[in-house]
């Protein structure tokens, strides 16, 4: 059973049965079982302590935290009549979980599972409440709010992305409160918005905070991650010499967090291409089991980043040997891996172009300009990326001798920012 509550589209809990299980199997179940593994690839689990559920049914319960976002979890294993059940949930959830798992054990008939009931287990998520009140709703919220602000981010409305992800960062701080580590994430995207837009100072006291929690945090990769957008907000300012010392350390950081099959895995296949014809909708990885753990799917996508942002960084600095090396590797990394979204392929290519332009090759520039600002189209229609790219492909057109090509290119750049009222 899925267990919605209130407006949110996402179960609030899920409940599954895991077969014949006596109270001695509990232990397996809860630790060593497919169940908890997966549920380790998005939530980072204490151990299991002891309670009961309806009326004396044996049961393991579960303080979990989500690795992106914070949000408090709960999972349980419970033995009800010889046959276990697997449940986990958002924390409020609990005494759902309870009686769901005894509606469809037979133990609570349908019609009174609203009823309140009380367990063992409602005194530990009482206390746990009274430290962090919040509701399914919240995080609902929360992780429309996340969505949307990367999408403004993609498509380079940064004060958008601003806004959405100052919103998020409220509610994470009503719940978790103002220092909890979990609020890390939220907190480096809002300071590279903020530098994005050019407000220095104010970013750089984002940063700070963020650098005095990002140990704590339950992703791992969030101490990488605030490197890498240290990076690009030394870039942002000109710092080319200071952007290249961090993104040199962040890329060992969030190599040091994926599996060697993922850091060695090599093009072979259909999985070696970058599918530039896919949805932004769609999966952004390939089938292979090991990139399921959010952590590392973080980690690999702020590896690719990094590597390319390192190409442009060493492009600025006159390095263009080092540059083409540090796309190349970036490039080799996502085909390897099976990465198939649009708009990575879109901003390698736009990487890619910007480095012929630099080699005084416009021809080829132009070319690559042009694929970039389709790929762009695809997974970011009518934005300013499209835009920019396209008046990126009308200055190498012209560059090439192109003319006429140019100046159609250019008007429909122009049009588009017209039409964003934004450039």
């Amino acid at each position: 059973a899925d267990v919605y509550c209130g407006t949110w589209t996402q179960p609030s809990a899920r409940v599954r049965s895991a077969g014949a299980a006596g109270a001695d199997a509990l232990s397996g179940l809860a630790t060593g079982s497919a169940w908890r593994h997966g549920l380790e690839d998005r939530y980072a689990c204490g151990a299991p302590s002891s309670t009961t559920i309806l009326g004396g049914q044996p049961a393991l319960v579960m303080n979990c935290t989500q690795r992106l976002g914070g949000w408090p979890h709960l999972a349980m294993v419970a033995s009800v009549d010889g046959k276990g059940w697997y449940a986990d949930g958002v924390l409020p959830a609990l005494p759902v979980m309870e009686r769901a798992i005894g509606v469809l054990s037979g133990r609570v008939r349908a019609e009174a599972a609203s009823q309140s009931q009380s367990s063992a287990a409602d005194a530990q998520l009482a206390s746990r409440l009274a430290a962090a009140a919040f509701s399914s709703g919240d995080v609902g919220a929360y992780e429309q709010l996340i969505k949307e602000a990367a999408r403004a981010n993609q498509a380079e409305n940064f004060a958008g992305a601003e806004d959405a992800y100052r919103a998020a960062l409220a509610l994470q701080e009503k719940a978790l409160g103002a220092n909890d580590p979990n609020i890390v994430s939220t907190l480096l995207n809002l300071a590279l918005q903020i530098s994005n837009q050019g407000r220095w100072s104010e970013a750089d006291g984002l940063f700070a905070r963020a650098d005095r929690l990002a140990a704590g945090a339950a992703d791992a990769s969030q101490q990488a991650r605030l490197l890498h957008y240290e990076a690009l907000h030394a870039l942002n300012q000109g710092k080319r010499d200071e952007a290249l010392k961090l993104l040199d350390r962040a890329d060992p950081a969030y190599a040091s967090l994926l599996p060697a099959e993922v850091l060695n895995a090599r093009p072979s296949g259909a999985r070696s291409t970058i599918n530039a014809l896919g949805t932004s909708g769609g999966s952004m990885l390939g089938g292979g089991d090991v990139l399921t753990d959010v952590s590392t799917r973080s980690a690999l996508m702020g590896l690719i980043e990094v590597r390319r942002y390192k190409a442009i960084v060493l492009r600025g600095l006159g390095r263009a040997t080092d540059s083409q090396q540090a796309l190349a590797s970036a490039r080799q990394l996502a085909a390897a891996n099976g990465l198939r979204q649009p708009v990575l392929r879109a901003r390698m290519d736009r990487t890619a172009a910007a480095m012929d332009a630099s080699l005084d090759e416009p021809a080829r520039a132009a070319a690559t300009f042009g694929a970039a600002a389709t790929a762009f189209a695809t997974s970011l229609p009518d934005s300013r990326p499209v835009a920019e790219t396209e008046l990126q492909h009308a200055g190498q057109l012209l560059r090439a001798g192109r003319p006429d090509a140019a100046l159609g290119v250019c008007q429909g750049g122009v049009k588009l920012l017209r039409q964003l009222k934004n450039g």
